[in-house]
C-alpha cells in the first residue's frame, strides 16, 4: 500500500488519490473529527492571546459505550440488542497558529486509533487535518467569522487498508462571553473561581467523500457553558443538534437530525500542570440521539470515561 505524505497539502491530495483497496466502512455516526476533538478542547485553548505558537496535544482516553457497533451505523446488520463495550481512543495532535492584524490562521494534524475490548469489527485509525482562517484581530471573542477546510482518511487498525475519505468545506462563526462578578468580559479572561462562559458555535458546510454515498451538506450549532468551581476544576455542559443531508445514501435521499449533550468536569492538579503546564484529567457523560427517516440510522447512544490529557505550547 502507498504511503501517504504526512504533510496538510499532502494528506488533502491523499484523499483525491486514494482508491479502495479493502472493505469499505459504513457512515460513522458519531465517531467523527467534529465530537472526538472540538474546536475548544480546553479552556481558552482556542482563544489564546498568543500571536503564535506551536501545540503538542495528547489525548488518552478509556469510554464506557452503550451501543458500541452503532457509533460506525451498523447496529442494522446485527440481531439482538445493542452492543456495549469499553474501548480506548488515543490520538496526538499537532497544531501551528499564527495572529496577523485581521485573521488568525491555524492549521493541525491529528492522528488517532479506536480499539474496542470485545466489539473489534469497528475497530479503525483515523488521520485528519484543519486548515483555518478566523477573521479577527484577536482582541475579542464577542464574534469571530471563520472558514475552514477539514480532510480525513480512515483505516483499517494498523492503517493496513483505506475505508473512507471524507473533506469538509465549511463556515461559520463562535462568539464568545465571560462573566465575572455578575459584569460581562471576554471569554478568555472568565478563568477565575466563580466565573462563567458561554461560547457558541455556528457552522454549515458541505461534505464531498468516497465512497461517493457519504457525501452531505450539514449544519451544526453547538453551545458551551464552562463554570470555574476552584482553581483546578471547572465544569463543562455541551449542548448540539446537528443536520444532515445525503442525496444518495446507497440510492435513497436521507435525512438526520442529531441532538448531543457533553457533561465534562475538567481537573487540573497542582501534582499534574507543576510537570505539564497544560495537562488535565477529565471526566465526561455523553449523550447523543439521532432521528433519521432512515430507520436503520436511529439510535440512542451513551457514553462514560474519563481522559488524560497532555498539552505543550512552544
Amino acid at each position: 500500500m502507498q504511503s501517504l505524505p504526512w504533510t496538510l497539502p499532502g494528506l488533502a491530495l491523499g484523499l483525491l488519490s486514494v482508491s479502495g483497496m479493502a472493505q469499505t466502512a459504513t457512515d460513522r455516526a458519531i465517531n467523527d473529527s467534529d465530537i472526538r476533538r472540538a474546536e475548544q478542547s480546553r479552556l481558552g485553548a482556542e482563544t489564546s492571546q498568543e500571536p503564535a505558537g506551536w501545540d503538542i496535544e495528547i489525548n488518552l482516553p478509556v469510554y464506557w459505550s452503550s451501543n458500541a457497533v452503532q457509533l460506525f451505523g451498523d447496529q442494522s446488520n446485527l440481531s439482538g440488542s445493542p452492543k456495549s463495550d469499553w474501548h480506548v481512543s488515543p490520538d496526538a495532535l499537532f497544531r501551528y497558529t499564527y495572529q496577523f492584524d485581521w485573521v488568525k490562521v491555524s492549521a493541525k494534524l491529528d492522528v488517532g486509533e479506536d480499539r474496542y475490548f470485545q466489539q473489534i469489527t469497528v475497530n479503525q485509525d483515523a488521520i485528519f487535518a484543519t486548515l483555518k482562517a478566523e477573521f479577527t484581530d484577536g482582541r475579542s471573542d464577542m464574534f469571530v467569522p471563520y472558514v475552514a477546510y477539514t480532510p480525513e482518511v480512515d483505516f483499517l487498525p494498523f492503517f493496513a487498508h483505506w475505508q473512507d475519505s471524507l473533506q469538509d468545506f465549511y463556515g461559520g462563526f463562535t462568539s464568545g462571553i465571560g462573566i465575572k462578578s455578575g459584569r460581562p468580559v471576554e471569554f478568555r479572561d472568565a478563568v477565575d473561581p466563580g466565573d462563567l462562559s458561554v461560547l457558541v458555535d455556528v457552522r454549515a458546510g458541505q461534505r464531498l467523500a468516497a465512497p461517493k454515498e457519504f457525501e452531505n451538506t450539514f449544519f451544526r450549532v453547538s453551545a458551551d457553558f464552562i463554570y470555574v468551581a476552584t482553581p483546578d476544576l471547572s465544569l463543562w455542559l455541551t449542548a448540539a443538534y446537528r443536520f444532515r443531508h445525503y442525496p444518495d445514501f446507497s440510492g435513497e435521499q436521507r435525512h438526520d437530525n442529531r441532538l448531543s449533550a457533553i457533561a465534562k468536569a475538567v481537573w487540573t492538579p497542582d501534582w499534574l500542570t507543576r510537570r505539564i503546564k497544560n495537562a488535565e484529567i477529565d471526566f465526561e457523560v455523553a449523550w447523543y440521539k439521532n432521528y433519521s427517516n432512515l430507520s436503520f440510522e436511529q439510535y440512542t447512544v451513551w457514553e462514560v470515561g474519563p481522559s488524560v490529557l497532555l498539552a505543550w505550547h512552544f
